[in-house]
Protein backbone atom coordinates (compact mmCIF):
# COMPACT_ATOMS: atom_id res chain seq x y z
CA UNK A 1 0.00 0.00 0.00
CA UNK A 2 1.25 3.21 -1.07
CA UNK A 3 -1.48 5.79 0.41
CA UNK A 4 -4.44 5.65 2.86
CA UNK A 5 -7.04 7.90 3.00
CA UNK A 6 -9.60 8.03 5.83
CA UNK A 7 -13.51 8.37 4.96
CA UNK A 8 -14.70 10.38 7.55
CA UNK A 9 -18.48 11.59 8.85
CA UNK A 10 -19.14 15.41 9.28
CA UNK A 11 -22.69 16.98 10.05
CA UNK A 12 -22.59 19.63 7.22
CA UNK A 13 -20.27 19.65 4.07
CA UNK A 14 -20.03 23.65 4.16
CA UNK A 15 -19.31 23.99 7.28
CA UNK A 16 -16.83 21.02 7.36
CA UNK A 17 -15.23 22.77 4.02
CA UNK A 18 -15.13 26.02 5.62
CA UNK A 19 -13.00 25.02 8.36
CA UNK A 20 -10.46 22.90 7.09
CA UNK A 21 -10.17 25.72 4.40
CA UNK A 22 -9.78 27.85 7.10
CA UNK A 23 -7.01 26.30 8.62
CA UNK A 24 -5.00 25.97 5.38
CA UNK A 25 -6.38 22.46 3.50
CA UNK A 26 -7.38 22.80 -0.23
CA UNK A 27 -11.09 21.79 -1.20
CA UNK A 28 -10.24 19.05 -3.77
CA UNK A 29 -14.49 18.21 -4.11
CA UNK A 30 -17.01 19.25 -2.56
CA UNK A 31 -20.76 17.79 -3.85
CA UNK A 32 -24.28 18.33 -1.97
CA UNK A 33 -26.20 15.76 -5.00
CA UNK A 34 -26.90 13.07 -5.57
CA UNK A 35 -24.86 12.46 -2.22
CA UNK A 36 -23.32 15.16 0.22
CA UNK A 37 -19.48 14.20 0.02
CA UNK A 38 -16.35 16.14 0.31
CA UNK A 39 -12.66 16.13 -0.13
CA UNK A 40 -10.09 18.42 1.66
CA UNK A 41 -6.11 18.12 0.98
CA UNK A 42 -2.91 19.73 2.89
CA UNK A 43 0.43 18.61 0.98
CA UNK A 44 0.32 14.96 1.27
CA UNK A 45 -2.58 14.28 3.26
CA UNK A 46 -6.05 13.81 1.89
CA UNK A 47 -8.94 13.48 3.80
CA UNK A 48 -12.59 12.52 3.05
CA UNK A 49 -16.34 13.13 4.31
CA UNK A 50 -19.97 11.99 3.71
CA UNK A 51 -22.52 14.22 5.15
CA UNK A 52 -25.50 13.15 7.67
CA UNK A 53 -27.70 15.39 9.87
CA UNK A 54 -28.00 12.35 11.74
CA UNK A 55 -24.01 12.65 12.82
CA UNK A 56 -23.15 13.52 16.14
CA UNK A 57 -19.89 15.49 16.79
CA UNK A 58 -20.04 14.21 20.57
CA UNK A 59 -20.47 10.88 20.18
CA UNK A 60 -17.96 10.60 17.39
CA UNK A 61 -15.09 8.28 17.84
CA UNK A 62 -13.21 7.94 14.75
CA UNK A 63 -9.71 9.25 14.94
CA UNK A 64 -6.82 9.17 12.75
CA UNK A 65 -3.30 9.61 13.57
CA UNK A 66 -0.85 11.58 11.23
CA UNK A 67 3.02 11.65 11.14
CA UNK A 68 4.43 14.78 10.07
CA UNK A 69 8.11 15.72 9.74
CA UNK A 70 8.14 18.66 11.71
CA UNK A 71 4.91 19.07 14.38
CA UNK A 72 5.61 22.39 15.53
CA UNK A 73 5.49 24.42 12.56
CA UNK A 74 2.38 22.53 11.34
CA UNK A 75 0.98 23.07 14.75
CA UNK A 76 1.64 26.83 14.63
CA UNK A 77 0.62 27.05 10.86
CA UNK A 78 -2.88 25.54 11.69
CA UNK A 79 -2.97 27.45 14.77
CA UNK A 80 -1.99 31.18 13.12
CA UNK A 81 -4.17 30.55 10.55
CA UNK A 82 -7.66 29.76 12.75
CA UNK A 83 -7.00 33.18 14.54
CA UNK A 84 -6.89 34.69 11.26
CA UNK A 85 -10.11 32.76 10.15
CA UNK A 86 -11.93 32.65 13.86
CA UNK A 87 -10.09 35.64 15.91
CA UNK A 88 -9.01 33.34 18.28
CA UNK A 89 -7.56 29.82 18.88
CA UNK A 90 -9.96 27.58 19.49
CA UNK A 91 -8.99 25.17 22.64
CA UNK A 92 -12.32 23.67 23.96
CA UNK A 93 -15.56 21.96 21.62
CA UNK A 94 -15.94 21.60 17.78
CA UNK A 95 -13.59 22.25 16.61
CA UNK A 96 -10.32 22.78 18.25
CA UNK A 97 -7.00 22.63 18.63
CA UNK A 98 -4.68 21.73 21.16
CA UNK A 99 -0.58 22.75 21.96
CA UNK A 100 1.85 20.59 20.78
CA UNK A 101 2.24 17.79 23.57
CA UNK A 102 6.15 15.55 24.36
CA UNK A 103 4.59 12.07 25.00
CA UNK A 104 6.69 9.26 25.03
CA UNK A 105 6.50 7.72 21.56
CA UNK A 106 6.20 11.44 19.99
CA UNK A 107 5.17 15.09 20.14
CA UNK A 108 1.68 15.92 19.26
CA UNK A 109 -1.35 17.93 18.86
CA UNK A 110 -4.97 17.15 18.59
CA UNK A 111 -6.87 18.72 16.16
CA UNK A 112 -11.15 17.57 16.47
CA UNK A 113 -13.73 19.04 13.29
CA UNK A 114 -16.94 20.46 13.51
CA UNK A 115 -18.13 17.11 13.33
CA UNK A 116 -16.05 15.50 15.73
CA UNK A 117 -13.60 13.77 14.05
CA UNK A 118 -10.05 13.42 16.24
CA UNK A 119 -6.76 13.57 14.54
CA UNK A 120 -3.43 13.53 16.12
CA UNK A 121 -0.46 14.99 13.94
CA UNK A 122 2.69 13.58 15.59
CA UNK A 123 6.52 13.53 15.35
CA UNK A 124 8.36 10.72 16.24
CA UNK A 125 10.68 11.22 19.10
CA UNK A 126 13.50 8.63 17.54
CA UNK A 127 14.31 7.16 21.20
CA UNK A 128 15.13 10.24 22.40
CA UNK A 129 14.20 10.62 26.44
CA UNK A 130 11.29 12.92 27.78
CA UNK A 131 13.06 15.35 30.23
CA UNK A 132 10.05 16.77 30.95
CA UNK A 133 8.28 13.47 31.61
CA UNK A 134 10.72 12.13 33.81
CA UNK A 135 12.24 12.71 37.55
CA UNK A 136 15.09 12.33 38.92
CA UNK A 137 13.82 10.86 41.91
CA UNK A 138 13.36 7.00 41.51
CA UNK A 139 10.46 6.56 43.96
CA UNK A 140 8.34 9.56 42.73
CA UNK A 141 9.24 9.10 38.66
CA UNK A 142 6.59 6.11 37.78
CA UNK A 143 3.79 8.38 39.26
CA UNK A 144 4.97 11.65 38.30
CA UNK A 145 4.89 10.15 34.25
CA UNK A 146 1.59 8.55 35.01
CA UNK A 147 0.25 12.22 35.95
CA UNK A 148 2.36 13.82 32.93
CA UNK A 149 0.36 11.10 30.41
CA UNK A 150 -3.05 11.54 32.00
CA UNK A 151 -2.83 15.37 30.73
CA UNK A 152 -0.48 15.02 27.65
CA UNK A 153 -1.73 11.88 26.48
CA UNK A 154 -5.16 11.22 27.77
CA UNK A 155 -6.17 14.78 28.04
CA UNK A 156 -7.76 14.34 31.06
CA UNK A 157 -6.50 17.30 33.47
CA UNK A 158 -9.10 16.17 35.84
CA UNK A 159 -8.04 13.23 36.87
CA UNK A 160 -4.78 14.90 36.51
CA UNK A 161 -5.31 17.22 39.06
CA UNK A 162 -6.73 14.78 41.25
CA UNK A 163 -3.75 12.68 40.78
CA UNK A 164 -1.44 15.54 41.53
CA UNK A 165 -3.62 16.14 45.09
CA UNK A 166 -2.41 12.67 46.00
CA UNK A 167 0.99 12.97 44.82
CA UNK A 168 1.62 16.35 46.22
CA UNK A 169 0.38 15.20 49.91
CA UNK A 170 3.12 12.17 49.77
CA UNK A 171 6.02 13.82 47.58
CA UNK A 172 9.71 14.00 49.70
CA UNK A 173 11.86 16.83 49.31
CA UNK A 174 12.51 17.13 45.62
CA UNK A 175 15.87 18.44 44.21
CA UNK A 176 15.96 21.96 42.30
CA UNK A 177 15.04 19.95 38.79
CA UNK A 178 12.62 17.56 40.03
CA UNK A 179 10.96 21.32 41.60
CA UNK A 180 11.08 22.84 38.42
CA UNK A 181 9.50 20.14 36.58
CA UNK A 182 6.50 19.68 39.06
CA UNK A 183 5.82 23.74 38.84
CA UNK A 184 5.72 23.06 35.30
CA UNK A 185 3.31 20.76 35.41
CA UNK A 186 0.96 21.62 37.74
CA UNK A 187 1.05 25.01 35.77
CA UNK A 188 -0.09 22.86 32.63
CA UNK A 189 -2.71 21.00 34.15
CA UNK A 190 -4.11 24.49 35.65
CA UNK A 191 -4.13 26.16 32.15
CA UNK A 192 -5.89 23.28 30.97
CA UNK A 193 -8.58 23.24 33.45
CA UNK A 194 -9.25 26.49 32.79
CA UNK A 195 -9.83 26.17 29.09
CA UNK A 196 -12.54 23.76 30.33
CA UNK A 197 -14.25 26.25 32.33
CA UNK A 198 -13.15 24.78 35.43
CA UNK A 199 -11.51 26.96 38.33
CA UNK A 200 -8.19 25.54 38.53
CA UNK A 201 -6.93 23.09 41.27
CA UNK A 202 -7.82 23.41 44.23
Amino acid sequence: MSKIIPILPCVSIDEQCEFYESIGFTITTKDKSPYAYAAVRYEDVNLLFWGSKKNDPSANASMVFIEVEDVDSLNAEFCGNMKSAWRKVLRTGFPRISKVRELKEDRRFTLCDPSGNTFYFGTPNNGDTITMRTLDDEQLAESFAVIYDLLHSKESPEIAAKALSVFNRNKVELNVSDKEKLAVLTSEIEEALKERGDNGLA
